[in-house]
């Protein structure tokens, strides 16, 4: 009876064994399939999305255009901790420098202008709207 105890036990053992075995072989191909750039297989293994600028014509650039942009940008980069700059925007329109404060953003215009740039800027950490 004794026997049978132990020969169980070692069974579970070399089981859990197996298991641990292929679970880290798993890993291990995630981890291979990053480097060759082979196609993702596993959750977790996608990388940063490409940068992408996308145009966008307002008649008038106000406050609210630029906080809906400059959200929308932090969405698409600072929140996820983006790891390089990226135009998100460019904004044509009609812009007649204002006093503005949000959150993550940062104007830098301060003169009348046609068109507004909304970027992401890795070194600031925020999102820089230029004219």
């Amino acid at each position: 009876m004794a026997e049978m105890a132990l020969e169980y036990i070692f069974k579970i053992f070399i089981y859990m064994v197996a298991v641990l075995v292929i679970i880290g072989i798993i890993l291990n191909f995630q981890t291979i399939a990053q480097m060759l750039k082979l196609p993702c297989f596993f959750p977790g293994c996608e990388g940063p999305k490409e940068c992408e600028t996308f145009r966008v014509d307002e008649s008038v650039i106000d406050a609210n255009v630029l906080k809906k942009y400059c959200d929308l940008c932090w969405e698409r980069t600072g929140k996820l901790n983006y790891p390089q700059d990226c135009l998100c925007y460019v904004i044509k329109g009609s812009f007649s420098p204002i006093s503005f404060s949000h959150p993550n953003c940062e104007l830098k215009c301060s003169s009348p202008a046609t068109a507004v740039f909304i970027e992401y800027r890795i070194v600031d950490g925020n999102i820089t709207i230029e004219c």
